[in-house]
């Protein structure tokens, strides 16, 4: 496995917009992203004489646009406050590379849905 480097990256820009609304304990919010020229860890074989060895650089990844949503629940009891988050996100991203298609986040897809507990303790 080799790794190198790419004079060539060009800087990356992202364009957000996100809206968001909270009421008591109930926070949703929704945005849209479009990332153009973003920068990616991209492998790939180092020669085809040798497809074994790896050749690891950073790339500029095509263009892309990324909708998101988020729901947390976070009620009070006595001292705890129990934190649920659900986010949804659908991000289009493919990438070509020697005659491969490699589509990445082409569909809506439950982002890290947990449940957190905080105490809050009083100071003595």
């Amino acid at each position: 496995m080799y790794e190198g480097g790419n004079p060539f990256l060009l800087p990356s820009l992202s364009h957000n917009i996100t809206l968001g609304t909270t009421y008591k304990w109930v926070c949703l919010s929704a945005g849209y992203q479009y990332v153009k020229d973003a920068i990616i860890s991209f492998s790939g074989a180092y020669s085809e004489d040798d497809p074994t060895i790896a050749l690891i650089n950073m790339i500029n990844a095509p263009d892309y646009d990324k909708i998101f949503a988020s729901l947390v629940l976070s009620p009070t009891m006595g001292l705890w406050s129990p934190q649920n988050k659900r986010i949804v996100c659908n991000k289009k991203l493919s990438l070509t590379a020697k005659g491969f298609n490699l589509p990445l986040w082409n569909n809506w897809t439950w982002l890290a849905p947990f449940i957190s507990v905080l105490a809050v303790l009083p100071f003595p």
